[in-house]
């Protein structure tokens, strides 16, 4: 009997049979069949299914549980290969490390086939604290500063003593203190240093990437059966690389001018209006006023005590209209003087002319404080703005990227892809331009296709209401055939490609119906291209070969 795990990509989650290629009865099950068969016995077809969150989170616990599932076949003695598709090679590399922090170097295991997978890179926070959860941070700072503060206690104890101490007796006393807050001090120190290595001791299993030993454990024992399966032009890889390099400015330096601005005249506003109804506040500014007994302050108060007592409204309002005149006049002071000079040196010696009995010009100096102050506003929206934009726009970028990579995990966070796992060196090959070509083909007839769908799609999603039915929409009109990443399975010769990968390993071996395939030398010369090219990809006989094995070179027929 041999087995063939497949593991399926982001949001490709599902039931274990069904029509996708890593489901039970699917037509790429089918197909492998007829042109791949066990040495001995069954073969035997097994999806791994995982929540196919875009989550490294999630991809880790998935590796975890194919780990499991491949050391229970190991336990069996089983022969067996691993297929992944997308992120799917991604949870595969996870179980390996799984495994190789286990130091199991899997014996049975043939292959692992990776399809147009975007391995991601991460790097490890610097700092233990940025790896802790949110209760985790708050215990570890809580004894720190715990710690901390008892050592604070016990040298402050030390010093009060020594000053309070007689002269005569103050050496003894600081000795005598001396060695019983030593030890004190000492096991204090020492609990935080155990405290600290015993959360780094926990953290050991969530950063298997970074630890060197698990590294090269896994790079010495999974390298040499790893078979990469990638389109050059693959969508997913690019897109997710391209992340890398993102530099879009996301808000513009003006982008909160407007918002701020109207926040602002808003607080403006509300800071004239909430007084009117606050009485404490109302007259707290009548204590204040009243010695001004002018106009509007000696209407709201005939008799010396506010009308009100602070809760009439109108009151208020002729109050405060009352305070905000009086600061007017006061501001205008100075320029009262100057015309009452000038007005009696070149005019007429009797005039005495007073600013609050000229209602135009109090209007006027009102309208030009109030233009003066929203010029201001706008001035501190543009600042705010500006300053905003500079610290929110690397966040932005920040944000998209983790989220187009998934990173999502505490100890480490994502900041690249690339065309193989981090715990390896170097990649392999793109498929050769003759099978790209046709995956590239089927991809742009479903394209094609597709455009005419969406023009009748247009009006339906114009009149749907929300998120939940454009998608519904886009779902009917769109099979998603129409991405070369997710176009491989449909190539016939992909298929024969990936068959032959899966035959040169124990347990496994090419149907008589498969050798008698006229694309049976091509596929065997893109193997050897791609796969079995020491000087290319490994610098060792791959350990899954079957003992002998001679590659056949051959034209496409």
């Amino acid at each position: 009997m041999a087995t063939i795990l497949t593991v399926h990509g982001t949001f490709a989650s599902g039931q274990a049979r069904g029509e996708k290629w890593w489901q039970e009865g699917s037509p790429f099950e089918a197909h492998l069949r007829e042109l791949v068969e066990a040495d001995s016995g069954e073969l035997r077809w097994q999806p791994v299914i995982w929540n196919g969150l875009n989550s490294e989170a999630s991809r880790r616990l998935a590796g975890v549980k194919l780990s499991e599932e491949m050391l229970a076949l190991e336990e069996r003695g089983e022969p067996y290969c691993v297929i992944g598709h997308s992120h799917g090679g991604s949870v595969i590399s996870a179980a390996l490390l799984e495994c190789a922090n286990r130091k199991n170097r899997l014996a049975q295991l043939g292959a692992w086939l990776t399809i147009g997978t975007p391995f991601i890179r991460t790097i490890k926070h610097r700092f233990l604290f940025s790896r802790l959860s949110g209760m985790g941070r708050s215990i570890y700072v809580g004894l720190i500063v715990g710690g901390l503060i008892g050592l604070v206690a016990i040298l402050e104890s030390i010093w009060r003593v020594s000053q309070l101490a007689p002269e005569a007796d103050r050496r003894d006393m600081m000795l005598f203190l001396g060695k019983a807050a030593l030890p004190t001090i000492g096991l204090t120190l020492l609990s935080l240093i155990l405290l600290y290595l015993l959360i780094l001791g926990l953290q050991r299993n969530l950063l298997l990437a970074h630890k060197g030993k698990i590294v090269a454990f896994a790079a010495q024992s999974f390298k040499a059966r790893w078979v990469s399966l990638r389109h050059a032009n693959d969508e997913a890889l690019a897109g997710l690389r391209s992340l890398r390099t993102l530099d879009l400015d996301i808000f513009s330096k003006r982008f909160a001018v407007s918002a701020v601005s109207r926040f602002v005249v808003l607080l403006v506003l509300l800071a004239v209006v909430i007084p009117l109804f606050w009485p404490a506040a109302m007259k707290a500014l009548f204590e204040l006023m009243k010695e001004y007994q002018r106009g509007a302050i000696r209407s709201v108060a005939p008799d010396g005590k506010l009308l009100g007592d602070g809760h009439d409204v109108l009151v208020n309002a002729r109050l405060l209209l009352g305070t905000g005149a009086l600061v007017l006049l006061s501001v205008a002071d100075p320029f009262t003087s100057w015309m009452n000079t000038w007005i009696r040196t070149h005019i007429d010696p009797a005039v005495n002319f007073e600013l609050n009995s000229v209602i135009p010009m109090v209007t006027i100096l009102s309208a030009l404080i109030a233009v003066a102050l929203l010029w201001l506003i706008q001035l501190l929206a543009v600042a705010l703005s500006y300053f905003f934009s500079r610290m929110l726009n690397p966040v932005a970028r920040e944000q998209i990227r983790a989220t187009g990579f998934g990173s999502d995990t505490r100890g480490d966070k994502a900041v690249d892809t690339r065309d193989f796992p981090m715990w390896l060196k170097e990649g392999k090959p793109p498929l050769p331009e003759v099978l790209a070509q046709e995956i590239q083909a089927t991809s742009d007839q479903a394209a094609a296709a597709a455009i005419s769908n969406f023009r009748r799609a247009l009006g339906t999603l114009a009149l749907s209401k929300g998120v939940g039915e454009t998608s519904d929409v886009l779902s009917v009109y769109l099979t998603w055939d129409e991405l070369i990443h997710t176009s491989y399975f449909k190539s016939a010769r992909f298929r024969k490609f990936v068959a032959y990968s899966l035959a040169q390993v124990k347990g496994f071996r090419a149907t008589a119906a498969f050798k008698q395939d006229p694309h049976y030398p091509l596929v065997a010369a893109w193997y050897e291209d791609i796969v079995a090219t020491p000087s290319r990809t490994c610098q060792a006989e791959p350990a899954g070969l079957r003992p002998g094995y001679v590659p056949q070179y051959g034209v496409e027929g």
